[in-house]
């Protein structure tokens, strides 16, 4: 009975977590996740203290076996609402960085922006430009990220900041990344394709 008590407040508690999500900005998103994850690992770490102690504790009343299977119940519940809620998360967060993008991009004249990779303005700006206005979900696989660069749109004295990163399976894919947000920077938020490689666009 206390496994299963432990067990529902703790899906509780997860789920109005993941309701809260959709209605907090990308910035308040970024920061509680951040923080989220600092005190699970924190909590991950005690748990596995207590789970050894209250084990050897407990066993007087329960039996080693007994009060092991209790604890592992316990902590098992919380990995599973925590992996839950991290995945509920990150889709969150990357749906509102496209959105964020996109809506940038939408307001950016193409014949006035400026395209940069690295630091160097690139000769077919305007194909990279309109290939980002076409950013979308990707479901990221096993194949890797090569030639990660560092994209700068300029438009209106205002730098609009990405990484983008070629495939090296489909090497006409590009995934996004924003570093604006921390956890957007460093997962890919989107992907759109590009055929030939906009490193080699340099002037």
């Amino acid at each position: 009975m206390k496994v299963f008590n432990f067990s529902l407040r703790l899906v509780i508690i997860f789920c109005l977590m993941i309701m809260l999500y959709p209605f907090l900005g990308l910035y308040i998103l970024n920061k509680i996740v951040f923080v989220f994850v600092g005190v699970s690992m924190i909590f991950v770490l005690i748990s596995i203290v207590l789970m050894i102690s209250y084990t050897i504790l407990a066993a007087n009343k329960y039996g080693k076996l007994g009060a092991y299977k209790m604890v592992c119940k316990k902590f098992a519940v919380f990995i599973v609402c925590w992996i839950l809620q991290m995945n509920v998360a990150d889709v969150i967060m990357n749906y509102k960085a496209r959105s964020e993008i996109r809506s940038e991009l939408k307001r950016m004249d193409a014949n006035l922006v400026t395209i940069k990779i690295d630091g160097n303005e690139i000769e077919n700006g305007k194909e990279v430009f309109a290939a980002l206005q076409g950013l979308e979900q990707v479901f990221r696989s096993r194949s890797r990220v090569i030639n990660e660069v560092e994209c700068e749109i300029v438009y209106n004295g205002k730098i609009l900041h990405l990484l983008i990163g070629q495939q090296d399976v489909d090497r006409s894919q590009y995934w996004v990344y924003y570093p604006k947000h921390g956890m957007t920077g460093s997962n890919a938020i989107g992907g759109f394709d590009f055929e030939g490689n906009i490193v080699s666009q340099i002037k």
